[in-house]
C-alpha cells in the first residue's frame, strides 16, 4: 500500500502456491505386441493345465470309488 501522506509504501509478499500438475507422456513401442502375446500364451497355457488337472482329478476320484 501507498501512503502520500508520509511519503511511504510497504508490500507484502504472498509466496506462490505451486499448481499440481500432472505430466503424461505418450510414445508407441512397435515390440510391445509380443508381450502381450506371450502373457496371453500364458494364461491360456495355465487355465488349460488346471482343466487338465481337475478333470484328470474327477476321474482319479471316480475310480477309486
Amino acid at each position: 500500500s501507498v501512503d502520500a501522506k508520509n511519503d511511504s509504501a510497504s508490500y507484502v509478499l504472498i509466496p506462490a502456491q505451486a499448481a499440481a500438475l500432472a505430466t503424461i507422456e505418450l510414445s508407441t513401442k512397435p515390440m510391445i505386441n509380443f508381450v502381450w502375446l506371450g502373457f496371453l500364451i500364458i494364461v491360456v497355457g495355465s487355465g488349460l493345465a488346471v482343466v487338465r488337472r481337475m478333470r484328470e482329478s474327477k476321474l482319479q476320484d471316480s475310480g477309486q470309488k
